[in-house]
This record gives structure tokens, C-alpha cells and sequence, in this order.
């Protein structure tokens, strides 16, 4: 292996990088602007959308009283959007537990021009140009290489298990003040 990659073989919680990571790609607009976000769990998030849901609704129904074609109106929506809510938490439940039980064989490779992640597993290579990436965030369970706009390069994450062999890389290319931290993440 090359003196400027690293191998990624080994993650100790496998699950809780996913999450994290899935949660970063989902937020990406809101990351790029504010690194300081508050990093929870995707389900957990979408549970506590949920739940605020049903309160906002059961609060509507007892605030404004309106008859009832009105209150079953509501209802209507509120069971819309918990099935929608539902479907996109199970979705992501069994994306993260089929991927949680993969094996992993990855490569990421830092050189003085670019970030290069390839997934031999899948057989895809990700790259992004320094010059393309804003910042590099790191957080509980994952580093994201943070590209300035989503058109420019592609987000790439690895596990945290990684993180001194990744400093002490950026640190060869002078890299190291790239770095932010996210330290709200749960």
C-alpha cells in the first residue's frame, strides 16, 4: 500500500458511522454552512420529527375546534405523514443494517492534488480536488471530506477509527487547516 493511503478495513462500530455518515449527506446543505450542526442519528431524527407531527396536530385539533370534516381533514394528513415519516425511517433502518453487515475494503488516498476514495466492494472511485473541498469535518464516528457544492465533488466519509492515520496525511500536504469539529455530535 502506498505511503499516502489507507486502508479501510477494520470499523469498530460500524452501525453508529453509517448513521453518522448517512445523516451527514442528508444535511450536506445545512453542513456546508454551518459545521457546528448538531449531529444526531438519522432514525432518531426522523422519530422526533414524528412524534412533533402528532403534537402539532393533536394541538391544532384542540386550539381550533373547527367541526368534524375539519378534525378528519386533519387526521387524514397527520396518518399521511406518519406513514410517510415511517416508510422513510424503515427505509433507512434496513439500508444501514444490510450496509452494517458488509465487509468493508476501502482505499483512501491523499495526495497533494486530490482525495481519492474507492470502494473496491462496489467498485467505485470517488475523487475531489482540494481546490473543490471546503472544509474536512470531523465528528464522533466519521471524517467527511466537505466538497464547496455537491456538482464540483462528491462527500466522502470514513470511519473514525482512521482519524490519526488521516491527520498525519494532511499534515504531509499541509492539509491540516482544513479541519473542523463537530463537536454536537451525539
Amino acid at each position: 500500500m502506498a505511503k499516502n493511503s489507507i486502508e479501510i478495513k477494520n470499523i469498530n462500530n460500524k452501525k453508529a458511522y453509517l448513521e453518522e455518515s448517512y445523516f451527514i449527506v442528508r444535511h450536506y446543505n445545512q453542513l456546508i454552512s454551518n459545521s457546528t450542526k448538531r449531529i444526531v442519528p438519522y432514525i432518531r431524527e426522523r422519530i422526533y420529527i414524528t412524534i412533533a407531527i402528532i403534537v402539532y396536530v393533536v394541538s391544532c385539533i384542540f386550539i381550533f375546534n373547527n367541526g368534524p370534516v375539519f378534525n378528519w381533514f386533519i387526521i387524514g394528513l397527520l396518518f399521511l405523514a406518519i406513514v410517510l415519516c415511517l416508510r422513510d425511517i424503515i427505509s433507512a433502518s434496513k439500508y444501514i443494517s444490510k450496509r452494517s453487515k458488509e465487509k468493508s475494503d476501502a482505499v483512501l488516498t491523499i495526495n497533494e492534488d486530490k482525495v481519492i476514495f474507492k470502494n473496491n466492494k462496489m467498485h467505485v472511485t470517488y475523487e475531489c480536488q482540494w481546490e473543490d473541498i471546503k472544509y474536512i469535518l470531523i465528528s464522533k464516528n466519521c471524517i467527511s471530506f466537505m466538497p464547496r457544492t455537491i456538482d464540483v465533488g462528491f462527500l466522502i466519509s470514513i470511519p473514525i477509527d482512521y482519524k490519526e492515520e488521516c491527520i498525519k496525511l494532511l499534515e504531509k500536504y499541509n492539509k491540516q487547516d482544513l479541519i473542523k469539529y463537530n463537536r454536537k455530535s451525539e
